[in-house]
């Protein structure tokens, strides 16, 4: 077991290293089963394209983070139906008029039923759960900010309790159960040979910490990053806060090409 990251420039073969990886893989088990992650369906397609015209391979599924959390969901038999958002705005308002029925809503009192307010918080609460940030810790971190923030942590508590209550999730909360899945159920995955997620400039805490938990289900996982090993230059800034954050979490061996 073990992650390695694929850092360097632009255009310089990461996919195909990749795909190199794949085929070698299989040379050893062509029943080996493997997940390719990638940022979207043009990435997804392009990586079949690319897999394809390289001679295809069995046993390889590529897709977005979200297809393999519920996968993993699946494997450990803990289904639970992911919110549209038609019903999150929904039951986001409902939120904010039991908040304000309680007394617990003044900062954002007057602005309560605009449809840009429902917006922003929305994405506060998606970003909270990418984030991974719980309720509890983050009602207790604002306690000493501005009434703004803490009450947004009261609306983010109350939603995710209603959510629970009628035992839904929403997309960003699949990180977590999956998470928990993984750690709980050591074997989940123990048919997963390789893993490899390409075309990534940036990844949420949630998605690292599924770096970290997939590490123990598996033989391999290859996560590729644009830049250089120095990443001395400005471009690289982002690519080197990537890195810092993936060390912060689980260690892992860089490969340049």
């Amino acid at each position: 077991m073990g992650i390695k990251i694929i850092l360097s420039p632009p255009a310089s073969g990461k996919t195909a290293a990749c795909i190199e990886r794949i085929k070698t893989v299989q040379q050893g088990n062509p029943l080996a089963k493997a997940w390719v992650i990638v940022p979207n369906a043009q990435k997804a397609a392009y990586f079949k394209s690319r897999l394809a015209t390289a001679g295809g391979a069995m046993g390889v599924k590529v897709s977005n983070f979200r297809t393999f959390y519920q996968e993993v969901l699946e494997e450990s038999d803990k289904f639970v139906p992911v919110i549209t958002p038609a019903l999150s705005n929904r039951l986001i308002q409902e939120t904010v008029d039991d908040v304000y029925a309680l007394g617990k809503l003044s900062h954002y009192a007057s602005i309560k039923g605009k449809l840009g307010f429902l917006s922003m918080l929305q994405d506060a609460f998606a970003e909270l759960r990418s984030a991974m940030v719980k309720p509890a810790n983050f009602l207790e971190y604002t306690r000493e900010t501005s009434l703004a923030h803490h009450e947004l942590a009261i609306l983010y508590d109350h939603f995710l309790t209603r959510l629970e209550s009628i035992n839904w999730i929403d997309a960003e909360g699949q990180a977590w159960l999956a998470i928990e899945a993984l750690e709980t159920k050591p074997q989940l995955l123990s048919k997963l040979s390789l893993v490899i997620a390409d075309g990534f400039s940036s990844f949420t805490a949630s998605q690292i910490q599924f770096f970290k938990q997939i590490n123990e289900h598996t033989d391999e996982v290859f996560i590729t990053l644009t830049g250089q090993e120095e990443l001395s230059r400005q471009v690289d800034a982002r690519t080197l806060d990537v890195v810092n954050k993936l060390k912060e979490v689980f260690p892992f061996e860089i490969v340049e090409l």
